[in-house]
């Protein structure tokens, strides 16, 4: 090997090495929402059963909060359900086909699913438009910070859908060098 080769190499690991880096970070970005989003969820529901029960009036708020914690908290888990292969399929003929077959399913269905995802991330941004002109009834919050939920949620899934297209296609053409 060649001292361009050992150099082209090294910075090819440098650059393996950040992506995995970067995209550790973002699934542990999404783990912590998912539980900060959790936590509060128990928290509002928590406090409108208590305050059912032991005070005289209840805050109106709480059922926003629970129903808005627990949109994100879907957005922000289902890319980390979906790479962790705890998204919920219906095994009608995967099992009849061989460990090629289900991979090259396995292949599709990703790509499909992150291009789908992908083809409607690109209408967020106008919803979100319409949502900055909305409010909640309780909170008076915009809109649009719930309507980025479904920015989170497509781009999450887009995001671990087409990584796991990519993988599953790497191994696909691996298998085939052998």
């Amino acid at each position: 090997m060649r001292m361009g080769q050992a150099m082209r190499i090294s910075d090819d690991n440098r650059w393996v090495d950040a992506a995995r880096r970067v995209l550790s970070l973002i699934d542990g970005v999404l783990k912590v929402v998912s539980i900060a989003c959790f936590v509060a969820i128990a928290a509002a529901v928590f406090l409108q059963v208590f305050s059912r029960f032991l005070l005289p009036t209840t805050p109106s708020w709480t059922e926003e909060v629970s129903r808005y914690c627990f949109i994100y908290l879907v957005a922000s888990a289902i890319g980390l359900a979906w790479r962790d292969g705890d998204i919920i399929s219906l095994d009608l003929y995967q099992h009849r086909l061989g460990p090629r077959g289900q991979a090259i399913h396995r292949l599709i269905m990703s790509a499909l699913t992150g291009v789908a995802s992908l083809a409607t991330l690109v209408t967020v941004p106008a919803l979100m438009q319409i949502g900055s002109f909305q409010r909640s009834a309780a909170l008076g919050m915009p809109m649009k910070y719930v309507y980025f939920a479904l920015f989170v949620l497509l781009g999450s899934l887009a995001f671990h859908a087409l990584r796991q297209a990519v993988r599953e296609g790497w191994l696909l053409l691996d298998s085939e060098n052998r």
